[in-house]
């Protein structure tokens, strides 16, 4: 072993000045021997301060150190504290439990080793040592023959025996020796490390059974003539602090000094001074055997919404609070600033810094910080929970709400302050000081400018999401209000609203599209599966037919997001950044109590805009010109197309021919719709070249269903195709009941399906059947889960014949519906809360409970919605659609698939 592997520490000089220039040094460099030590450990004339962690050492630590000492190598240095005016709780070592009276000396650095040598060297029985998770007890000896052999190898020879609780040896060693008996042990020339510094005695008994054997006997004096002699001699250096030494002096020694590199935290010192005194901060922390700890109550308040508070935060909220009762502030409250804390303070204080932590989560809601990652820093929930346990006033007030969201907001957004320096504890005491008192100003209003660029590029979406909610804004595809409520139960997040990606491909600067002017608050669905990196043109129009809101409406939608709907609609980022900006600095202005500073140069100089239209029509122009070909068209032909019917529509000028900005943006949109119709499956791209798919979907919406112009399909045709066409053969059918066989033919024969689709294969290697197959039991299920067709026999299906409005579009509209519904379906989203009653249709006396998102409480158990109904059917002899629940289940006489949409 090497010096730096025990953390030996070289003494750099640590001198103390007393008033007035008076030099008094607190330290002094000693060593003293190895058996020394180990006898102050046993008379308990060094102990270790309460802040010490416990003996977590490992077997292998343990095995590494016996070598080291039994090679005479340094272990390192350790650090002594001479007790005086500065004291600790104290506790002995492990294994000198009974060590007596009072210490004169706390070992600040080194418990660790001295623990583990003076259990192996000192104690004759096993101790235990950590073994992963678990803990066992172990008891070390040395081969003497494998150190013979050997020795400079003394690890190698160093045996680890485990013991249980009766003293019992535990596993197989080498040799099968039965460690626990001395004459066993003898036999196999082994020594335990315990009789090294009391060797008579078992030098007698190796002596009398060896005594002849000329081998044997030359172990035995080569190990006392190397390893027991180094024992002997073994020094180890330490450093002894003096008792003028103070509280934050030795923090920052310790510090220094301790050679696992961990430094000593405030809250374990002040455990161990207020211990001397009789205060159990530990305790009142972590809770004792018959009291809830602080611990528990503040994270059991506050946890899910601030993160874990830990003890040195909660020992800032008590600093924060004595300076809100002295009415001023002189230095912060991290680092050495805690110690400044009396016990006499932490018991006075401490239980009405909890009951501020257990009203601030109602004061977080109540300034619209709802999950955890709106969440102010630390720092601010440390002073704002000493602030209402010192003011004890209703969280929720709108003065105290008034005040602390003001001071964070413009604080936060300066560089009034970092962190709980004296500048920040100062401002504390003033917010509370400006609470009670409505003509007071703090400070900071004074001396605090808050820069536009500061609040609208900051990462936290706190200032944004309460001003979307005091708004009244709307997501954009469930057009519901994003409230305290919505916002935690639809787990809503702020997004951008012209996607990044986009923007990025946009060539727009990432300050203006990454900045809270371009994000609202948006559900998970929206967001992910409307919006995507699409841009607003597009996905508009996408969430108002999927979701049947009508243009008024969406704009509406828009407007209480602050969003200009004419800029938004035309894909326009620049003016509809700008005209945004405008609405919400007027609210920033509010917010920010005349500390705000408008920036003019912050928008940048707007490019000049290329003349195109938005990329949704450019989108019905790129599949109009598709459509209006007959030939497969190149890329670059189908934007000179597209370029020509703009111009001649006067949508883009003549002039744009020679627009190099211009041609490039139109680009940007054609190679978009390109793939965006590609993706839908309208149009196939084989080696650049385009070309329209063979697609009735236009067709189907004029309620005729007909194969393509060029004779047959060249891809699988839509779900909705299939569905309609399905619908039509089984209420055409001359049969009552046609086989799936029968229906896949029709199907083949009313769309002119090639050979090629036919012979397609499903992707799902456990289904060999073909794609049009999969996709056509599909649409049957569709349309079953609708209650339009049934299946009384296997692979049998036909037509119900009261069911639908005889419009097979229409019907087929009306099915897709349903199974939207019954995937997407939840009782919170249609606004029924839990305990709501709902009616069965067919007989009111079937009733049922919401119990969950999509669950009912029925006949004594949780069932879906589906299945009660289903049972409900069944029960009165009707056919039983897996959906029906959306059809049959009313509440408030209406029924649920009408409620929801």
């Amino acid at each position: 072993m090497t010096m730096g592997q025990w953390g030996f520490i070289t003494v750099v000089g640590h001198f103390g000045f007393q008033a007035g220039g008076t030099f008094k040094p607190f330290y002094s460099a000693e060593d003293d021997k190895l058996s020394e030590f180990m006898r102050h450990i046993a008379e308990g004339q060094y102990k270790l301060p309460n802040f010490q962690r416990q003996w977590v050492w490992e077997d292998q630590q343990v095995q590494k150190l016996i070598s080291s000492v039994c090679a005479g190598e340094p272990i390192g240095s350790l650090m002594l504290m001479k007790r005086g005016a500065t004291d600790f709780g104290f506790r002995p070592f492990y294994g000198a439990d009974d060590a007596p009276g009072e210490p004169s000396h706390l070992v600040m650095d080194g418990q660790q080793r001295l623990t583990a040598l003076f259990n192996v060297f000192f104690q004759h029985n096993p101790f235990e040592v950590r073994e992963k998770s678990k803990r066992a007890l172990r008891k070390y000896y040395i081969n003497l023959e494998a150190l013979a052999r050997d020795p400079d190898n003394i690890i190698d020879s160093i045996v680890s025996v485990r013991f249980n609780s009766e003293g019992k040896q535990q596993g197989t060693y080498k040799l099968n020796i039965n460690y626990a008996d001395n004459e066993h042990v003898i036999e196999n020339k082994i020594i335990p490390l315990s009789t090294c510094f009391e060797l008579t005695s078992y030098d007698v008994a190796y002596t009398a059974r060896w005594l002849g054997d000329a081998i044997a006997m030359k172990c035995l004096s080569d190990f006392k003539a190397s390893v027991i002699q180094r024992l002997n001699n073994a020094e180890i250096p330490y450093i002894e602090m003096k008792g003028n030494a103070d509280l934050k002096l030795i923090a920052r020694v310790y510090e220094k000094m301790n050679s696992t590199g961990t430094a000593l935290e405030p809250f374990d010192l002040l455990i161990a001074r207020f211990a001397s005194q009789n205060v159990d901060l530990h305790g009142g922390w972590f809770g004792t055997k018959s009291a809830q700890g602080a611990s528990v109550r503040i994270n059991r308040a506050v946890g899910d919404l601030v993160g874990k508070v830990v003890a040195n935060q909660y020992l800032q909220s008590v600093r924060h609070y004595m300076n809100l009762e002295k009415g001023s502030a002189e230095s912060g409250v991290t680092g050495m600033q805690l110690l400044e804390i009396g016990s006499d303070d932490y018991a006075r204080i401490s239980e009405r810094v909890v009951v501020g932590y257990e009203l601030l989560k109602d004061f977080l809601n109540s300034i619209n910080v709802l999950v955890k990652r709106d969440s102010p820093p630390s720092h601010y929930i440390t002073a704002i929970a000493a602030i209402l346990g010192k003011l004890q006033s209703d969280p929720r007030s709108h003065r105290l709400r008034e005040c602390i969201t003001k001071w964070i907001n413009i604080t936060s957004n300066s560089d009034r302050s970092h962190g709980s320096d004296a500048t920040f504890a100062s401002d504390v005491v003033e917010v509370a000081k400006w609470v009670e008192d409505s003509s007071f100003s703090p400070t900071f209003l004074k001396h605090v400018s808050v820069m536009e660029s500061s609040v609208a590029n900051v990462r936290s979406s706190r200032f944004l999401t309460a001003l979307m909610i005091s708004k009244h804004a709307r997501d954009f595809a469930l057009n519901e209000e994003v409230s305290n409520r919505t916002y935690v139960s639809r787990n809503y997040d702020t997004h951008h609203i012209f996607p990044a990606k986009w923007c990025q491909r946009e060539g727009i600067p990432k300050k203006l599209y990454d900045s809270i002017y371009n994000k609202t608050p948006l559900a998970p669905r929206t967001n992910r599966e409307m919006i995507s990196d699409r841009p607003p043109s597009i996905y508009t129009a996408q969430i108002e037919a999927s979701e049947g809101i009508n243009r008024d409406t969406m704009d509406d939608i828009l407007r209480s997001c602050l969003i200009d709907p004419v800029s938004f609609r035309s894909d326009d980022f620049y003016s509809f950044i700008a005209r945004r900006r405008q609405s919400m600095l007027e609210c920033m202005k509010e917010a920010f109590l005349g500390t705000f500073v408008e920036e003019e140069s912050f928008l940048g100089e707007r490019p000049k805009r290329a003349v195109v239209p938005s990329y949704r029509d450019v989108l019905d122009d790129v599949e109009m010109v598709i459509s209006q070909s007959t030939s497969s068209l190149p890329p670059e032909e189908l934007l000179d197309r597209v370029h020509e019917k703009l111009i001649e529509n006067s949508i883009m000028p003549l002039s744009s021919i020679d627009d190099a900005k211009s041609i490039d943006a139109l680009a940007r949109r054609v190679d978009f719709a390109r793939k965006l119709l590609a993706k839908e499956k309208k149009i196939s791209v084989y080696r650049g070249v385009i070309k329209r798919n063979a697609n009735p979907t236009e067709i189907v919406d004029a309620h005729v269903v007909a194969p393509a112009s060029n004779g047959g399909y060249e891809t699988v045709p839509p779900l909705r195709v299939l569905t309609t066409v399905t619908l039509r053969i089984l209420r055409e059918a001359p049969a009552d009941l046609l086989t799936v066989s029968e229906i896949e033919e029709e199907i083949v024969n009313r769309l002119q399906l090639t050979e090629a689709v036919r012979a397609i294969p499903h992707k799902d290697p456990l289904r060999p059947q073909a794609e049009y197959q999969y996709q056509a039991a599909w649409a049957r299920t569709t349309l079953r889960n609708a209650g339009l067709i049934s299946n009384p026999e296997k692979n049998c299906w036909r037509a119900v014949p009261s069911a639908g409005s005889g419009d097979a579009e229409a019907d087929v509209a009306y099915a897709f519906v349903v199974k939207r519904m019954y995937e997407t379906f939840t009782f919170d989203k249609a606004g029924i809360e839990l305990g709501s009653v709902l009616e069965f249709a067919a007989d009111n006396s079937f009733k049922a409970v919401v119990s969950g998102p999509k669950t009912v409480s029925f006949e004594g158990a949780e069932l879906p919605l589906a299945k009660a109904a289903w049972i409900c059917r069944k029960k009165l002899g009707l056919s039983a659609p897996i959906a029906a629940g959306h059809l049959d289940w009313h509440w408030n006489g209406k029924p649920l698939i009408s409620i929801s949409g």
